[in-house]
């Protein structure tokens, strides 16, 4: 797979730039078909632009993360007051030896949301397993109810976030793909016409150079001059 172009412009500048290059080209297609360039070539390129310029902003995928991951810590905090919650009530009717058999080893800080949800569905486990029991606490069925569906929103949570961070990082690649595809045509048209007017024509030839000032400004004297004529054959 060929290395991806690397550019120097933002979306817009790469946009403004194209369509500079289009315009020159079409004044220029005659010249241009013996590079086996053709206005069919042209008119994709402007579609292309169009989608380039239409497609989402990284902006929205990134606050999209943003979002899902602020939604996850808050369920995370949830589910494990709820497991601290939980652990409460066992203690309150279960012996130390049993708790410590039980629950020693399961940590609910500094821990991964995977390991949190590990734990909180091994208490789960053992709620529903002695339901009787717990309800000596006060721990009722609603409540055992309630921590199943906080363990669920965490995973439902997690999923979200995940989803997330993959149509940002497809997004990104797509957007950049798209970038580098537009630059190469950019790049290839610009060659050309730097090669047909080498010699030939100084401000022609200038209109071509993509890192010149006159092509920064979008509008070469040349591209005046052709927008002029224009609007006097359109009076």
């Amino acid at each position: 797979m060929n290395k991806p172009i690397t550019y120097n412009y933002s979306a817009k500048e790469i946009a403004e730039r194209c369509r500079i290059v289009i315009n020159l080209v079409e004044k220029d297609i005659e010249y241009f078909h013996k590079y086996g360039v053709n206005t069919s070539d042209i008119d994709r390129l402007a579609d292309d632009i169009i989608k380039y310029e239409q497609y989402p902003d990284d902006k929205i995928f990134a606050e999209k993360v943003c979002d899902k991951t602020q939604l996850k810590n808050a369920r995370e905090n949830i589910l494990r007051n709820q497991i601290k919650n939980m652990l409460l009530h066992i203690g309150i009717v279960s012996s130390k030896e049993e708790m410590r058999k039980n629950f020693k080893s399961q940590k609910i800080t500094g821990v991964r949301p995977q390991q949190l949800i590990e734990t909180a569905e091994k208490i789960y486990k053992y709620l529903v397993q002695n339901t009787t029991k717990v309800a000596e606490s006060g721990l009722g069925q609603a409540d055992i109810d309630d921590f199943k569906t906080r363990i669920k929103d965490l995973k439902n949570a997690m999923k979200d976030l995940e989803t997330a961070r993959q149509n940002r990082t497809k997004h990104t690649k797509e957007r950049r793909e798209l970038g580098c595809a537009l630059y190469e045509k950019l790049v290839k048209y610009s060659t050309i016409g730097k090669s047909i007017w080498k010699g030939k024509n100084k401000e022609n030839y200038q209109d071509y150079l993509l890192y010149s000032e006159q092509f920064a400004k979008a509008k070469s004297s040349r591209e005046q001059k052709l927008l002029k004529n224009k609007m006097l054959v359109e009076s």
